[in-house]
Parts: structure tokens; sequence; C-alpha cells
């Protein structure tokens, strides 16, 4: 990595960092392009371990309000996905998987635009997990499946509960790429070197994260979800 490179991804990772604490997800989609284009290597295992950091500090500072009885299920869910990504690679990874995982993500997206409601029942949330744990693993773009079903909920519930299930969850993710070669010294080096503008995003997150409104909270976790799916979708076209 050149200086300039790491002046850039530094840039970059803050912003999203700083995006990803106000809002609960955004990490992964803001800084994969750029992390694919100037860092050497598999970038995946690097994307998750910086972004393992800010959800640790946002689910701290958001503790209280953690839905504790629905991150079982979904953290359930995200294990069968991580067992399936890891046990089906070969067949998964390609341009077929892509497809299914953006087309299924633009339809709830739309789903979620209808008058009707869908709540974080523990059903919904173990497939949700479960598709959330397979797109995290080959992706490493999971917060769609699972914030969409927040994303009627308050603010400190959304963040808390997705930096918990992110945390533990990509940690999981961090484990299949590890016994698949894919997450070396190389991505923890580069994480190492990031860390410092993740923590300064996280730390001038307080002072905005109480001044975004519940509507705009949804509007960015659908935004969000629907570039999301866009960008998986034309990775599959290319």
């Amino acid at each position: 990595m050149t200086f300039e490179s790491w002046i850039m991804l530094s840039f970059i990772t803050a912003i999203a960092s700083w995006f990803r604490a106000v809002i609960g997800m955004g990490f992964a989609l803001m800084v994969l392009p750029a992390y694919l284009i100037l860092l050497p290597g598999p970038v995946p295992a690097t994307v998750i371990l910086v972004g393992l950091s800010i959800s640790v500090l946002t689910f701290w500072r958001e503790r209280r309000s953690l839905d504790l009885k629905g991150l079982p299920f979904s953290l359930g869910g995200r294990f069968v996905g991580n067992f399936v990504a890891m046990l089906f690679f070969s067949f998964l990874v390609g341009p077929s998987f892509d497809y299914i995982a953006g087309i299924s993500v633009l339809i709830a997206v739309a789903l979620s635009l209808l008058p009707y409601s869908f709540s974080p029942t523990p059903a919904r949330l173990g497939i949700a997990g479960v598709a959330s744990g397979v797109m995290g693993t080959l992706t490493s773009l999971d917060g769609p499946p699972i914030a969409l079903l927040y994303q009627h909920q308050k603010g400190e519930v959304i963040r808390s509960t997705l930096a918990a299930y992110f945390a533990i969850g990509t940690i999981l993710s961090l484990a299949v790429l590890a016994l698949g070669g894919l997450c070396t010294m190389q991505n923890v080096k580069h994480s190492l070197y990031l860390l410092p503008s993740a923590l300064l995003g996280f730390y001038a997150s307080r002072f905005t994260i109480h001044r975004v409104p519940k509507s705009l909270l949804r509007g960015s976790i659908l935004a969000v979800s629907a570039t999301s799916a866009i960008l998986i979708l034309v990775k599959a076209a290319i």
C-alpha cells in the first residue's frame, strides 16, 4: 500500500465509519470499491476486520437498546448461512449467486415501500440471518437482509442490534475465510493501518447521532440496501 493510497483509503474509511455509527450499516458498501482498487490481494477480510471495530464500539455505546429477544434467531440463521457458504463455496461463488442475491435484496426493498410493515419476528430473523450469512461470506455485504427487518424500529435499537449482529456474525465469516485461506496477515496489517481513521469516524458520529430523524434513518437503510444489490448485480454482469 502506497502512502497516497493510505491517505485516500483513510479518508473513505473515516466517512464510512461515521455513516455506519450513525445509520447502523453501510460501511462495507462504501469502502469495498476503493479497497478492491487500491489494496492488493483479496479484500473481504480487511473490510470485515476494520468494520468489526466499529461494530464493537457502536454496540457498547447503544447496548441498553439491544433487541435481546431477536438477536439469537438472526445469529442462529447467520451461523447456518456461514456453514452453507463454506460447504458449497465452489458452487455458490460466481455470477449466478450474485444475481440471486442482488435481485432478492431489490425485491425486499420494493416490498418495504408498501404500506405493510414486516416486523422482525423470530422466523423472519432466522431466514434473514441465513441470507445474510451467505451474502456476508461471499460478498462482504451482509447488512440488507437484517436491516430491512429493523427499518421501522427506533434508531438506537437499529444501531445496537445491527452492531451486535455484525460483531458476532463477522467473526463467523472471518473463521470461514481463514479456513479458505482468504484471511491472511496481509489483511490484518492493512486493517491496522486503517484502524485510526475508523476510530476517528466513530468519534465524529457522537456529534450528529441524535440529529438524524427516523424517516431519514429508514430512507438511508433502504438506499444502502438497494445500492448494495445494484453493486452485486454489476459485479455479476462484469
